[in-house]
């Protein structure tokens, strides 16, 4: 998915492993430098309080893969277990980029719910 956010160069990339809660790991790219923090965990919100950008919608791709042996240590997974990936490209208001996120979930401990509505 292209996000408009540049896969290489000087935007900073942000990688999360949850503490005490081993199975997924994430990699992050904001526009804006705007990290989340303790006080602000959440991008949308963290770029909205600081730099008054307002989210606008997202496009979310899910596929299963195999975890390669750097991904099976971060996630406390054997390697070659099967994962979920979510790769997400979101945009401000005006269709500007926000934010790329690559999401790895454990196959066999998470479940995704989704609500489709008219």
């Amino acid at each position: 998915m292209r996000s408009g956010i540049p896969e290489h160069g000087r935007t900073p990339k942000y990688y999360a492993v949850r503490p005490g809660s081993p199975g997924s790991s994430t990699t992050s790219v904001k526009a804006g430098c705007c990290r989340p923090s303790a006080t602000s965990p959440s991008a949308t919100r963290c770029l909205r309080e600081r730099l008054g950008i307002a989210f606008g919608d997202a496009d979310e791709k899910v596929e299963t893969v195999l975890a390669t042996p750097r991904e099976a240590l971060l996630t406390g997974t054997p390697p070659a277990l099967p994962m979920l990936l979510i790769h997400r490209s979101s945009r401000d208001q005006d269709g500007r980029p926000l934010e790329r996120v690559r999401s790895l979930y454990r196959g066999d401990r998470f479940s995704f719910t989704t609500r489709l509505r008219a």
